[in-house]
């Protein structure tokens, strides 16, 4: 989405492509929820930093910002 500061992403759990997705972000910050901690992603995730995660039972939820 053009214009847009902010993604909220919540795909199906056990999402995979995670790269391929924050590749088409044109955002600065995107909140991510998924199945897993974002941190552990191997290979990492290039260009995002998370800053921060959040469980919630089986939910994780991710915070990320682009990095300049």
């Amino acid at each position: 989405m053009k214009g847009a500061t902010l993604i909220v992403a919540d795909p199906p759990y056990e999402f995979a492509k995670w790269h391929e997705l924050l590749d088409l972000v044109q955002a600065d910050f995107v909140v991510a929820e998924s199945d897993r901690d974002m941190t552990l992603e191997n290979p990492a995730i290039t260009g995002w930093e998370v800053t921060r995660v959040k469980r919630y039972g089986r939910a994780y939820v991710s915070f990320l910002q682009r990095l300049a």
